[in-house]
């Protein structure tokens, strides 16, 4: 994946004698906000009880500086940038320095499109701190385009795990096009459902909530339109977004 730099590694610590715990994917969208799936911040036990959260680490893979190794998030009333339980995203607040000329994907508010080629990395699974591995590439096309009302869309995996859990790493991956453009956030897939679907949360949906364009430095809701080119507000990196 071309703009896999800004890509992290999140690991949830759900155990505060042990280093036993949960980990996700997220992707930085500006210089202190990472995006990533609802439910990998907020995991749940079989019964559906939320489980109590000890510490959650974020890690920068393909930098070559200090971000590449694990540094704790500080659990403070800020870090809880903006959630959504809708639509299974949240953005973390951080205060970790990322260069600021990195060349990283941009938010779009491009609709998903029938047969689209689509591409991203996510962290396999893992239940311990101490198990560290490199992301893994997965690409597909989206067999669905879903509609106006829909809050998620289909994507197809041409590589994907073997068994549904293989995906609970990749949550909250970037849905990411061939030009960087970000049009979605993997949720996952259940149990039941073929490894090679599942779900995707689309960004359009989320660029329509002002609370959110504002923390992104994007105030003004830009109008949804299904077919076009798009071109880009602001640089490559961070909190750039593709305007159609």
């Amino acid at each position: 994946m071309r703009y896999n730099r800004l890509l992290v590694e999140i690991f949830v610590k759900t155990s505060e004698t042990s280093k036993q715990g949960e980990i996700a994917t997220g992707y930085s969208i500006t210089q202190n906000l990472v995006i990533t799936a609802r439910h990998a911040i907020m995991p749940k036990n079989k019964n559906g009880k939320r489980k109590t959260v000890y510490g959650i680490y974020l890690r920068w893979y393909n930098l070559k500086d200090k971000n590449r190794e694990r540094q704790e998030l500080k659990l403070d009333e800020d870090y809880l940038a903006w959630e959504d339980e809708q639509y299974d995203a949240v953005l973390l607040r951080h205060s970790f320095s990322i260069a600021s000329e990195i060349t990283g994907g941009w938010l779009s508010n491009r609709h998903p499109e029938l047969n689209k080629a689509w591409e991203t990395e996510g962290f396999a699974k893992a239940s311990q701190f101490n198990k560290l591995r490199p992301p893994t590439k997965i690409w597909g096309d989206m067999p669905s385009a879903g509609d106006a009302d829909s809050e998620t869309f289909t994507l197809g995996a041409t590589y994907p795990p073997k068994t549904a859990k293989g995906w609970k790493g990749a949550s909250g991956s970037p849905v990411m096009l061939k030009n960087g453009e970000i049009i979605g956030i993997i949720q996952s897939c259940e149990a039941h459902f073929n490894p090679a679907v599942l779900k995707a949360t689309p960004v359009w949906r989320l660029l329509e909530n002002q609370a959110f364009c504002e923390l992104i430095g994007y105030s003004k809701i830009i109008s949804v339109v299904k077919t076009a080119s798009p071109s880009r507000t602001g640089s490559l990196g961070f909190g750039s977004i593709a305007s159609l």
